[in-house]
Formats: structure tokens, sequence, C-alpha cells
């Protein structure tokens, strides 16, 4: 992509620096309601009744149409001729020129009849041979030498200028003026826009363009008027490319009022399709709200000081109690989205409905963890808030309970992991904890559930508040009240002897492992399925036995020791 510039705009002209007449825009200024379209909805100073709304009024000059058209409609300058700004900055990139320019543009040099600088201090001394080249046309004839050498095709930027040359753009002689709603209007002078001053500074200066043929002035002339151009040029760019700038912060990234980031942690007394979010985040989400609503109460006379009282309540960490209030009020239940990023999939993006509350984080049920991609060691989501109704409504299709099952494969989406499992296992091994289940899942439960037949479950009845009640039973009502964590001194090791016979080694493995299922102190944690496996048993307390080296191979010869003893520096570094 690059910039295309363009010229002969067809455009009304602004012609007259006056701000303002007689408490009306001035009929020519920059604030024109000839030109720009009216301040009042289809209203014109002189009022007509038989005027028709796309008629121009036979007297004053406006136009009858929406006062819209203060945003939309465009106007110009005629500055006579200058090098096109984004030229001029492209030309300026290059150090050696940029000093070359001021100097031409200055007066303090000139092109000889053989296109040589030559420094001077008087330019009058040298105005009288018409073959000499000043100012703008000095700046031109510079740049055309250079663009036409061979080795100019080489740089993308030399060869740009040249087509623009060619193109005939290398000039200007319009300035674009923006629709007057973009640009603040200020009664007085002294507290115009830094836009306005600018096109009120071109306005003033134009209108007195020199008409003698004296190089000086000629030379001062054009040298303002590139530098008012420069400046207009910056500072649009700045008011539009920047992240404060009308781009990022007022059109494509205005979604970052409405959004923010923050730590997850868990919340297992939730369900699925809430989240938890902190009071400090809500405050900033809803502002406007929350501004709305105070002044509402006559809390505040305007809305900006409303606005100023949340803020400032937000910046200082501490929200007020009837703030805390408001914000529950006008937050709780609303809609949210939730995303954690890399965003690889469906589930990584996904609905909720708001619950307030206090500190920095984001509270998230933690069956949700795993579609999400994320866990709890400071993993960070996003959470964005839909405005329009159109967006609530496709937030609600995005919910967690609207999304139970993955679409690349049909399996579970929001699984029990953990805790949960764990809970759920140990409930099951008792018949009177099997026939609460039965009620539960609304079927005969007869043996102990693990995590595949849970899930399988769970996968029939496609029911999220199911969900909600395993998660419920499993963690609240059962883990939560019967914590289990491990300990090495737990754990007693198991003696084996290896030969070194990869055939033999292996059955001797496995056997004292399938021994070692029914004595492990910590077995329901991996017959439930919610962590580990017999194999990480086997080589915590058994042996590492036979390992692959970093191209796949087994190594032939086995880790005779466990993890809970320790390995030898050989078997660490060298298998």
């Amino acid at each position: 992509m690059r910039i295309e510039l363009i010229d002969d705009l067809d455009l009304p002209l602004v012609t007259n620096p006056k701000y303002k007449e007689k408490n009306k825009f001035h009929p020519e200024g920059i604030f024109s309601e000839q030109i720009f379209g009216p301040v009042e909805s289809y209203k014109c100073w002189c009022d007509h009744v038989k005027v028709q709304p796309g008629e121009v009024c036979p007297d004053c000059g406006i136009k009858i149409t929406s006062n819209s058209a203060r945003r939309t409609t465009f106007a110009a300058i005629d500055i006579g001729r200058a090098i096109h700004p984004i030229i001029m900055e492209l030309l300026n990139s290059f150090v050696k020129f940029k000093t070359i320019s001021n100097q031409l543009l200055s007066g303090k040099a000139y092109l000889d009849p053989n296109d040589k600088i030559q420094i001077v201090e008087d330019v009058l001394s040298v105005a009288d041979d018409p073959n000499n080249k000043f100012g703008i046309d000095a700046i031109y004839q510079f740049v055309l030498n250079i663009v036409n050498q061979p080795a100019a095709a080489k740089s993308v930027v030399l060869t740009y200028l040249k087509e623009m040359i060619d193109a005939g753009k290398f000039f200007t002689n319009k300035v674009v003026v923006i629709p007057p709603d973009l640009r603040p209007a200020m009664l007085s002078l002294n507290s115009l826009d830094e836009l306005n001053k600018l096109y009120i500074a071109l306005l003033t200066y134009t209108s007195k363009a020199p008409t003698l043929q004296n190089p000086k002035v000629q030379i001062a002339y054009e040298s303002t008027i590139q530098k008012l151009l420069l400046e207009m040029n910056k500072f649009v760019f700045d008011k539009i490319g920047k992240k404060s700038g009308l781009l990022r912060n007022k059109l494509a990234g205005k979604r970052v009022d409405f959004s923010a980031r923050a730590v997850i942690t868990v919340e297992p007394t939730i369900p699925i399709t809430h989240v938890k979010v902190s009071r400090f985040i809500l405050a900033e989400l809803f502002k406007i709200e929350l501004a709305a609503e105070l002044k509402s109460q006559k809390k505040f006379v305007t809305f900006k000081s409303a606005m100023d009282y949340v803020t400032e309540n937000i910046e200082h960490e501490e929200l007020e109690e009837d703030l805390k209030k408001l914000v529950d009020k006008v937050s709780t239940n609303q809609l949210v989205i939730l995303n954690r990023q890399p965003t690889l999939h469906k589930g990584s993006m996904l609905g909720f409905r708001i619950i307030p509350q206090d500190g920095y984080a984001i509270s998230i049920n933690p069956m949700i963890v795993e579609s999400l991609n994320a866990d709890f060691d400071g993993d960070q989501v996003a959470i964005y808030r839909p405005l329009k109704n159109q967006s609530k409504k496709e937030v609600e299709k995005m919910l967690a309970s609207s999304n139970l099952f993955d679409p690349s494969d049909g399996s579970l989406h929001f699984v029990p992991k953990q805790d949960i499992t764990y809970g759920i296992y140990k409930i099951s091994q008792s018949e009177e904890g099997r026939k609460m289940l039965s009620k539960v899942f609304g079927e005969e439960i007869i043996s102990e559930l693990p995590l595949k037949k849970l899930v399988s479950i769970l996968s029939k009845k496609a029911d999220y508040t199911l969900l909600d009640s395993v998660k419920e039973i499993g963690s609240l009502n059962y883990t939560a009240q019967n914590p289990t964590s491990l300990s090495l001194e737990d754990f007693e090791q198991t003696q084996v002897v290896l030969t070194g016979n990869r055939e033999e080694d292996s059955k001797l493995l496995s056997e004292t492992t399938e021994s070692i299922k029914q004595s492990f102190v910590y077995k329901d944690i991996i017959n439930s399925g919610a962590r580990g496996s017999w194999d990480q048993v086997k080589q915590m307390i058994v042996a590492r036995g036979y390992v692959s080296n970093f191209f796949g191979e087994i190594v032939p010869v086995p880790v005779k020791q466990s993890y809970l003893n320790g390995l030898s520096p050989e078997e660490f570094f060298c298998i």
C-alpha cells in the first residue's frame, strides 16, 4: 500500500480569513454555512418557508439540508502554487536534501544555468539572469535532475517521486479544508484550535500574495506558504495517526474504551454462564451509564463532572460505597465477551453475564479453563463489552451454555477436571453416594465414575445446568471438604532389579506397577482420571526404565533409579 496524491480538487473555495461576523459564520470563511451546510438542520438565515429541502436559499445562499453535511463537506483554500507537503516530507527524510531545501527556500542559495547549487548572500544580486532558478522552482529542478539519474531506480522513494513528477503532482495549488464539525469551533480567536489557526494563517497570507516580480519577496512568500503547509500536514497526521489520534482513539480503536484485561482466578461458586469482574473494570466499561445515572440523580450538574468523578475514583483505586452500588446496578447480568489469546478456536472467545466483585481480577468457572486454553498461574484474559442490541444478541449466541460441544469433533467442550473429577469418583465409591448421583444424572449409577464414564454421561445429557451440578457436588461438596495433597513422605520405594534385557525388564516393570495399584496411597487420584498416570507412578517409585533420546530412539541402557531415590549423574546427563 502507498499514498496516492490527489490534485485538481473540485471543491468550493474558502477565501475569507474572518472567523465570525455579527454572530454568524462568514459566508466565505472556514465555518461558512453557505459552503459546508447549515448549523441547524433544514434552516437558513432567512428561514424561508418556500425553499424546499435540497434547494439553495436565494437570499442567504444556504442549502436547505441536514446539519450532518457539516461533517462530510470538504472545501479548499487556493494557495497559488507550492510543493505538495507529503512530497516535501519525503524529500526532507534525506538529511542532505533537507539542508539544501532550507537554503533554497530561504533565498540563501539558487540553481545556476548549469543546475549547480550556488550559495549567495542576496538573491537580488543574481536575479537579473533569467536562467537562474530560485525557491520552489529551484527545488523542483534539483529533484528532477536526481530522479532522472540511472541510480535513482534503485531507491523506492526516488522512484515514487519520479512517478509523481511525471504525473504532474509535484506541486499543489489547493489545501483541503476538512469539514467544520470535525474541527473545534470556538467563539474567540484566542482559543482557536491549532488547525483552524493554520487555515486562517494561510487565508491571510495568500490574500497578500506578491504581485511584483521581486525574487526576494517571492521566495519569502513561497517559504512561508511551504512552512505553513508542512505544519498543517504534521498536525493532521499527528491527529489521525498516533495512538491518541482520530483513527485509533475515536474510530478503529474505540473498542479500547470498552475493553479491559486482567489476571484470572478460579471461582467454583458461579455458574458456567457467568463471570465475576472487578468493579474497577466495570466502572471503566460502564462509565457513560454511571455518569448518566449520577446526573439523573442530581448528584452532579453536568455530565462531564459526573464522568470526572468516576474517573477520579478509578484512578485512586478506591470506589466509594455509593458508586459501588451504582456499578452493581448498571452492570449485573450484562453481557461481556472473554477472550484468551492466542485465539486458536471458537472456545477461545466466549460470552458471559457479569457478577461484580471487589479486587482487580476476573474470576471464572473452573470448567471453562480448558476451552480458553488457560490456567491459574498468572494468565490474563481480555474482556469486551458489546454496545449495540445487535451485538448483544450475537454475544448471547456465544454464551458457554450455548456452546457445550466442540464443532470440530462434537466432543464435550467443558470437561470436569481435577478436583471435580476426584470428588465425583470418591462419592461414587459408596452406595449412598451412587444413589445421590443417580438422582442428579437421571440414570442409575451402579459403579465408580472415573472421568471417561462421567464425560460419556454428560455428553448424552447436553445440559449446562448438569455441568454446574457436577461442579458443585464434586468440588465444593466433597473435595473442598476433604482436601488432599502429595508428599514425598507418603511414597514408598519399590525395589526392582533390571537386567538390561529390554523385553524382560519391560515385563518386570509392568508386573510391578500392577502389583502396587492397590497399595499406592494416591491411587484414587489416578483411577479417577483427575491427575497423573500409572506410568508416572512407575517412574516415581519403581524405576525410570527405558527412555527415548532426542531422535526418538529407545536407549538400550535402562535408567535403574526412580525419581524418589534420584538419578545418578550418568543417568541424568547421558541417558
